[in-house]
């Protein structure tokens, strides 16, 4: 087996899901409550609490994806190179 072709696909693959984490958690920001009425500014605030959750979720997905990209570099760095 070639390892580093695995290696690069483990590079890639988590590449790609710190990637996935970071735009989830880009597009999970808090909305600014403005002027208008005290229904607005509560459904404002209950979605903002379901957005915590979310960037919450996003930041164990890019935890993950840095895990992934430091198995992938350390099977690359310690891969045979042909003679």
């Amino acid at each position: 087996m070639d390892f580093k072709k695995l290696a690069v696909f483990i590079l890639v693959f988590g590449t790609l899901v710190l990637g996935y984490g970071g735009i989830k958690f880009v597009n999970n920001q808090p909305q600014a409550v403005k002027g208008g009425t005290l229904f607005d500014a509560l459904s404002i605030q209950t979605d903002n609490l379901m957005r915590i959750g979310e960037r919450e979720n996003a930041t164990k997905i890019m935890i993950g994806g840095g895990v992934i990209l430091f198995v992938g570099i350390g099977i690359y760095a310690s891969a045979k190179r042909p003679n």
